[in-house]
Formats: structure tokens, sequence, C-alpha cells
């Protein structure tokens, strides 16, 4: 049996990547971030990347960290529930001593050069050398006699202006100084900076401050961001989990502190990425999430993208036992969540490399219902031992009826409200048949006990379609049970039940009712809307028809002939006449050009009756039918982003010079328009741009920010 190259846990541990590489739109994006600010590197930026367990938040983050070079200064922290001070921890458990030296060291030979060209003891071509870091400041400061404390002290003061942290700078300027044998004074220092009580001669020496609360410590780590990045020097960092930092519940004067750090770390030209759930962003307070400059929704893989991830894992030497059709049920049965899809090829590849069973659409669901990487004992003790620590009341086998599918796994209760909570444990939820017994459990629970909240485990896998299903009638969503993330994600839904809980109680009956209508009514619709979305699937396989191939021919055609006029400088139909300054102009041709190309039908139609060229009507009109849709909808997109940015010039430049004030309103259109087309599949378009993949999606991602420099 060969070595099996699909990992079964399928985890990132950033900043190192593993395993085969596969660029999704969202990574694409990040890098065209990235890529930009490195090419300016004093326009910081603080990007936000959210999306659910197992979709690849730290694989986004490691590619980050791999994708700069030794001239930019990285770190990657892990966010923990212990608050910002936590954060700072985690800061300095990453920081290495040279992190610290290496910049203090570079400040100081600066002042030094700056002495020694004053007295002219060294040539200027030594001199460039100090400046270069070549020569060692310490050493070159000694051996001509400079007087020491008077060079420590200019340091100090440098260091202040430029990390705004007196105390920091005076504790980073006393490394400089000669030390006893035990280097006591060093060892005194590295211990305050990391949070501990600062020493008695530190104390002498005037720092008297711990950095332990969460003004001090994202004081001091606001002063270490701006020391890596000052003047042209690049510094990324990442950091993973925020959502655990946000969920401990951050006080206001905590939220303010970090407010600050973005801001801090924006002006001071550093590049910070904050990746978490989705709740993330939802959580921040409104004037925190003002500071965000982008932002990137993870997406799920597609066949192609796995079917791409196979070949890469599977390498030359081996063969594929993975026939496409069923690579595409098997990203629907896991919802194309990359995790999960890698734990799935993991389970087939051993089993068709251990007994040589094909692998099958059958082999996939039977995979999926045992590739637990817990046994329900393991779910039923992790439920457990977190209810146990909430300090909550619970049954377990509890029979809220006397029917059998009124059994429940756990039966919680709440000391401060009536009504209870069914914690419901199932395998695998992968079809119709799956969902409706779920369904028809959770109907029997409510029409017993009228309030309470069902709470639905899944131990394996969980299509789309039943997902939906059953959101309609369950309190919350299911939870797919991930070892490593259960306990956060299933104790901050405990928590937000024993709240609705709590604030019901004292309702009278007659209210009590009128919400268990309502919930009937939204279980009805639910249903309802779910009959539709199947029939209207039905309808969308029949209509493949010669008049909707008209009508979407016709459509482009239109669209080409709009983008040819905008393109040429003419105004769209109805639309007045406008003329953007010639480098914020040139963005938008250039954007309009690449959507021309792709969507250009009477080029697609003069191929085809010449004979000269094989037949790409056919890729445009069947298989490009997405792919064209997506060209559609940029259209629209780019059309209105334009169309905005000239009312608001055509507005502004009546006024010489245009008001700073005006500006405001034109960031709030470039983050708009990069709102929107982070939620735009762009990679689509490969189908109709020939492979041209990652400049379509740079030039799309990047044309809020590059007119934003353009005005600026």
């Amino acid at each position: 049996m060969t070595a099996n190259p699909f990992s079964s846990m399928a985890v990132t541990h950033a900043p190192e990547v593993d395993g085969p590489r596969v660029e999704t739109d969202p990574i694409r994006v990040a890098k065209a971030h990235l890529d930009a600010y490195l090419a300016a590197p004093r326009t910081g930026n603080v990007i936000v990347v959210v999306g659910d367990y197992g979709t690849g938040k730290s694989r986004l983050a490691a590619e980050l960290l791999q994708h700069v070079d030794a001239r930019c200064r990285r770190f990657y922290l892990e966010a923990n529930p212990n608050g910002l001070a936590g954060l700072y921890r985690a800061f300095t458990d990453a920081l290495r001593q040279e992190d610290v030296l290496e910049p203090v060291n570079e400040v100081y030979a600066e002042i030094v050069a700056e002495e020694l060209h004053a007295t002219g003891i060294l040539s200027p071509q030594q001199i460039q050398l100090l400046r270069e870091g070549a020569l060692d400041p310490q050493h070159g400061a000694r051996n001509v006699s400079l007087p020491l404390s008077s060079l420590h002290g200019r340091t100090e003061a440098r260091l202040t202006e430029i990390t705004r942290h007196p105390m920091l700078s005076k504790a980073l300027a006393l490394l400089l100084r000669e030390d006893d044998e035990k280097n006591r004074l060093k060892n005194a220092v590295w211990s305050w900076l990391r949070g501990g009580p600062p020493d008695q001669m530190l104390v002498e020496r005037g720092i008297h401050q711990r950095l332990d609360s969460n003004d001090a410590a994202l004081a001091a780590m606001s002063g270490f961001v701006r020391l890596h990045a000052r003047d042209d020097r690049q510094l990324l960092m990442v950091v993973d989990e925020l959502h655990k930092l946000v969920a401990a519940g951050p006080d206001d004067a905590g939220m303010t502190a970090f407010k600050s750090l973005l801001q801090q770390a924006g002006s001071a030209g550093a590049f910070l990425v904050l990746a978490g759930l989705p709740e993330l962003e939802s959580e921040l307070r409104p004037d925190v999430r003002q500071r965000i400059t982008h932002r990137i929704r993870m997406s799920g893989f597609g066949t192609d993208q796995v079917c791409e991830y196979i070949e890469e894992a599977l390498g030359d030497a081996r063969d594929n036992p993975f026939p496409r059709d069923v690579v595409g049920y098997l990203v629907g049965i896991a919802d194309g969540v990359p995790r999960k899809i890698i734990q799935l090829c993991s389970e087939l590849y051993r089993r068709w490399s251990t007994d040589g069973t094909p692998i099958t659409d059958d082999l996939v669901r039977e995979a999926a219902k045992s590739a637990r990487l817990s046994s329900v004992d393991d779910v039923e003790a992790a439920t457990a031992r977190l209810l146990d620590a909430e300090g909550l009341t619970y049954l377990k086998q509890y029979f809220v009826g006397r029917t059998v599918d009124t059994r429940v796994d756990f039966w919680v209760s709440f000391p401060d409200g009536s009504a209870g909570c069914a914690v419901v444990l199932t395998e695998s939820v992968l079809n119709f048949r799956d969902a409706e017994r779920l369904t028809s459990k959770v109907l029997a629970l409510r029409q017993i006990e009228l309030g309470c909240r069902v709470l639905l485990v899944v131990n394996g896998g969980l299509a789309a379609e039943p997902a939906d299903r059953l959101v309609g009638v369950l309190s919350r969503p299911p939870l797919v049970y991930q070892r490593l993330a259960y306990a956060d994600h299933m104790t901050a839904l405990l928590r937000a039940i024993r709240s609705e809980v709590s604030a019901e109680t004292g309702h009278e009956p007659i209210e009590k009712i009128y919400q268990a209508l309502e919930q009937i009514t939204r279980q009805q619709a639910s249903i309802h809307g779910f009959v539709e979305r199947v029939a209207e699937r039905l309808d969308q396989v029949r209509s493949t028809s010669d008049a909707s191939l008209e009508t979407m021919a016709a459509r482009l055609d239109e669209i080409a002939g709009e983008l040819h006029r905008m393109r040429d400088g003419e105004p769209a139909l109805g639309e007045p006449a406008l003329r953007l300054p010639p480098h914020v102009d040139q963005e938008f041709v250039k954007a309009i050009d690449q959507l021309t190309e792709v969507l250009d039908i009477r080029a697609v139609l003069a191929d085809e009756f010449t004979g000269d060229r094989p037949s790409r009507l056919l890729l445009h009109l069947r298989k490009g039918l997405e792919p064209a849709a997506v060209a559609i909808l940029l259209h629209e997109i780019v059309t209105r982003f334009r169309a905005e940015v000239g009312a608001w010039y055509r507005e502004a430049s009546a006024v010489s010079p245009v008001p700073v004030a005006a500006y405001d309103r034109l960031d709030e259109i470039c983050h708009a328009f990069d709102r929107v087309t982070e939620q735009v599949p762009i990679a689509r378009l490969e189908e109709l741009a020939g492979g041209r993949k990652p400049e379509l999606v740079r030039t799309f991602y990047t044309l809020g920010v590059n007119v934003r420099h353009g005005f600026h």
C-alpha cells in the first residue's frame, strides 16, 4: 500500500505551508493587495479575512507569510481568549531577540554615523558602510572613543520619535549599554518587554509601568509596529483566530486600544491581516471597522480546484483514482469546504489503495458517513465537559416525550428560564431523507416543549441542500463537529441561547403562543422556499433552449457595444459626457478593455463565419454561460463605479483646489466597490479569457486602490 498523500486532519499550521498549493480567489486577492503594498510600502493596509472553520483562513495567512522576501519583516500571531493583553503576550512570544536588536542597532548606527560625519574621523565610504549595517556601530563607537552616554541618550530620543513610547524607547536603549557578567540589566529589560514586573534597576531608570493591561500592552505593540515599519521598511503582521479575542468581550477601553493599533499600523505603513470566523467583523465596534481597508471572505473549492489539488497531491508517479464526475459529487457532499474535502480524499484514497475499491458516488457517501475524526463517545464526552464548564444542568439520553423520536442526547436546563435546550448528535447528513428524519424529530420535540431550542451536532459530513432544509426548523444552523474548534463554537451557541431564554423569562403565555406561531410560519416559509428552490433547479436544467441562448448573445452584444463606447471615451447611453483625469481614466480603460475582450461576441461570430479558427461559440454560449454571467455582473459594477466616481469628481472639482474633506466621500465609493468585487468569483472568467486568471484578478481587485491613489 502506498503512502496516503492526503492529510487526515487537513490543518494548516502557519507560517508553514504544507501539501499541494492551489490558489483560490481569496488567496489571489490577498496576494494582489500585498503586492500593491510591497510596491509602495508607505501605504498601510488593514485586511480582514473571514470564513468558517476549515475554509482555509490559516492557509491564506501562511501563503502571505511565504509570499514576502527577507526585506519584509513578518510576524504571525494566534489570538486567544485572554483579552488584548494576551495578544501582546502572543506578539512577544513571536518576537525573537534579533527582531528587537536589529532595528535598535540600525537607529544607533544612524546616530553614530551622524557623529562621525561631524568629526570627520571616518571617510564617507566608511560612514556609508556603517549606515548600511556592514560595520558594527557599537564596535566603531568604542574604537574611536566617542561619548557613549551622549550617543545612547540621542538614540533613546530618536527611538521615542519613532515609537512615540518614551518608556519603551528607554528600555530599548538600555540594550545598547555595557552589562555585567550575568547580563542582569538586559535580562531585566527582556522580562519587562514580555509583560513581567519592572526590576528595581529599571524602576531607578524611570521604567515603572508593567505591560499587562490592554492599554499598556497595545501601546507597546504599536511602538514595535512603528519601529519595524519606519521610513520605507516593510512589515507584514498576521493575527489569526481573532474571533477568540473578540468573543472574550474586550471592554470599551480595550476596543479603543485595538482601534489605536489598527490606526497606527495603517499610518506607520504596515500590512496587517486579521483573520477569524464570519461573526468577527460584526463584533467589532463601528469606528474600529472603519479602519479596515479591505475585506476578504473565504470561498469553497469548486470541482476544477479539487481536481487540480488531487493532481498536485498525487504527482506524476501515481495513478489518479478520482473520476471527475465523482469529484463533483464529493464537492457537493462536503459543501466545498477544503478541510472536509481533503479529509474525504484521505479516506477514499485509503480504501482504494488498500483493497482496490473503485471511487464512486456510493463510496463517497459511505466514506462521508464513516469519515468521522472522532467517535460518538468522543463527541458526547466533549459536550459533557463544556456543559460542566458552563455550570449548566443537563440530563443524558433523555426522553422529552414517550416516543422514540423524542429521545435527545442532552437535555439542558437553564436556571434563569423555563425553556430547555435539546442537543442532538447525529452522523453525516447527506440527503433529503436524512433531513426529513431530523426535521420530524425537531417537530416532535416542539409539540411537547413549546419553546425548546434544538442544537444539532453533525459528526461527519453535512451536504448543502439538507443543511438548507434544516436551518428553517432549528434554533441555530447545524454545527459540524471539529475537535479543535468545537468547544469555542458550542460554548458561544449555548451562551447565546441562555441569554435568549433569560430575556424571555416573565413573558405572558399568550406571548409564548405568538412566538410559537411565528416559528411555525418561518418553518412553513422555509419548506415552501426549499420546494421552490428544487423546482427552480429543475427548471434551470431544462432551460438551456435556443431562445435563452439567443437572449444571452443579444445581451452580451449590447454590453460589448457599451464597453467599446466607454473604452473610446464616449459616455454610456443616457449618461452625460465625463472626462476623468488621465491617470484615473486609464485604470477604468484597462478594466474595460479586458471585459471587452472576453465579451466581444462580434469577434466570436466573425471567427465562426471565416472558418479560420476553431469554434468558440459553443464555449461562450453553453460552457461559458456562468462565466459570461460573471462578466456581465462585472460590467455593471465597473460601469456604476465609474459613474459614482465621475459624479463625485464633477462635484468636487467645482472648487479648486479640491477640499481635503471631499476625499472622504471618494474613499467611501472605493471601499464600496472593493466590498462588492470581493464577493464576485472573478476566476470564473478564465474559461473566456484563455487562462489569464491572475491578470484579471489583479486588475479588478486593485481597481479601487488605484483609483484612490490616482486622485490622491
